[in-house]
C-alpha cells in the first residue's frame, strides 16, 4: 500500500526471478570447450594457440556474467526485465499486452528443474519475450492471471 494517499501500489513487486547458474554454465559450455581444445593443442603442438584459448575463456566469462545478471521482476501490471553488468537496460512490458505464453523444458532443463517461458505480446518493441533458464514455478499461470486482471482494469477487449 502507498501510505501517502492510501491507494494500492499496482507496481508492487510480486516475484523476482533470474536465470540459474547451471543454465548460464550450459550456455557458455561450447566456449569453454573451445578454450580447452585450444589449450590442449597449444600444450602439445603450438604455443601460439594459447592466445585463442584465453580469448575463448574471456568470451565465456563475459557471456556467463551477462546471463547471471539478468533479472525478471513481475509486478501487478508490468514485467520488468533488467539486463546488463555495468550499463543497465530496463524493459517494461505492460501485462495487458501479453496474449499467450509457452513453457519450454528441454531434457537438461527438466533434469535441473528449470524452464523457459515465452511470452507472445502485442508490444511494438517486444513481440516475444523469453524468460530463459528460470527455476520451475507457477510464473506462467501467474502472468496469465495478472494479464487478465490488467485487461479488465484497463478495459482492454480483444476483437478478432
Amino acid at each position: 500500500m502507498n501510505h501517502l494517499n492510501n491507494k494500492p501500489n499496482y507496481n508492487e513487486e510480486l516475484i523476482t526471478l533470474a536465470p540459474s547458474f547451471v543454465y548460464a554454465f550450459a550456455c557458455v559450455f561450447p566456449w569453454l570447450l573451445a578454450a580447452v581444445i585450444c589449450f590442449a593443442f597449444a600444450f602439445l603442438f603450438l604455443k601460439l594457440l594459447s592466445v585463442p584459448s584465453l580469448l575463448f575463456e574471456l568470451v565465456a566469462l563475459c557471456k556467463y556474467l551477462q546471463i547471471v545478471h539478468i533479472r525478471y521482476t513481475l509486478c501487478q501490471e508490468v514485467l520488468i526485465v533488467r539486463k546488463g553488468i555495468i550499463a543497465r537496460r530496463y524493459d517494461h512490458l505492460e501485462l495487458f499486452r501479453v496474449k499467450d505464453y509457452v513453457i519450454h523444458q528441454s531434457a537438461y532443463l527438466r533434469y535441473f528443474r528449470l524452464m523457459s517461458v515465452s511470452l507472445y505480446t502485442t508490444d511494438l518493441t517486444i513481440n516475444v519475450l523469453v524468460l530463459e533458464g528460470i527455476p520451475v514455478s507457477g510464473i506462467g499461470r501467474m502472468i496469465r492471471d495478472l494479464a487478465q486482471q490488467a485487461r479488465v482494469k484497463n478495459r482492454i477487449f480483444e476483437i478478432n
